[in-house]
């Protein structure tokens, strides 16, 4: 679940797990404000945050930041991710 200025936050189950930005660690996410979360495949997240795109692996709980302004993020039917800048 994203939330406006507190992160993401990801039920594993047995309870929440909260993920924020560090700028400390380049791992983290972009941002705290989420605007967009996307689970691509089992594991496999997207997110869109107010300073960026990021993919988290939910096996590893690796986040991989990306420069993007992007808003949404989603895969088409060719199996390409698309992304929007824009609100649509």
């Amino acid at each position: 679940m994203g939330t406006q200025q507190n992160g993401l936050l990801c039920y594993n189950g047995a309870g929440f797990k909260r993920y924020r930005f560090d700028p400390d660690n380049i791992e983290s996410l972009p941002s705290d404000n989420i605007i967009h979360v996307w689970e691509e495949a089992p594991g496999i997240v997207w997110i869109t945050t107010s300073n960026g795109l990021a993919k988290m692996d939910r096996f590893t709980n690796k986040i991989t930041r990306y420069s993007s302004n992007a808003r949404f993020v989603h895969k088409g039917r060719d199996n390409k991710l698309y992304t929007a800048e824009n609100d649509l």
